[in-house]
């Protein structure tokens, strides 16, 4: 009898160990961006559209731009499985202004072949 009990012990401790390592292993992989991914995301983006500016107004775009120094992930909703809608902190400093300045953003970021990304517009 004891040996039996201590069989099925054994057993549902090893499948609830292996439904324990599946469910870590999906969660990993189809979980929202972190906040490096944002913060790469924001500033790949803001440098692209930096060089669009550039090409239209040449170097006044320096001074219409505000400089991205930190972009920090503050909470995210999944809007498909592979896009999400953040709210992220942005610390800037604006054109002609001394000191940085931290402001709220919302950005919809999407997680493609080359990882993820935003449209700052």
């Amino acid at each position: 009898m004891k040996g039996i009990r201590a069989r099925r012990i054994a057993r549902n401790s090893w499948g609830a160990s292996a439904l324990l390592v599946v469910g870590l292993l999906l969660a990993g992989c189809s979980g929202e961006p972190s906040s490096d991914d944002i913060a790469k995301a924001v500033e790949k983006s803001y440098a692209t559209e930096s060089a669009a500016l550039q090409k239209i107004s040449g170097s006044m775009a320096n001074r219409l731009l505000p400089q991205l120094h930190s972009a920090r992930k503050l909470a995210c909703t999944k809007v498909t499985d592979a896009s999400f809608k953040c709210d992220v902190e942005l610390e800037v400093t604006a054109p002609g202004a001394a000191q940085r300045s931290k402001a709220p953003a919302n950005f919809t970021f999407t997680k493609g072949s080359e990882g993820w990304t935003t449209n700052l517009r």
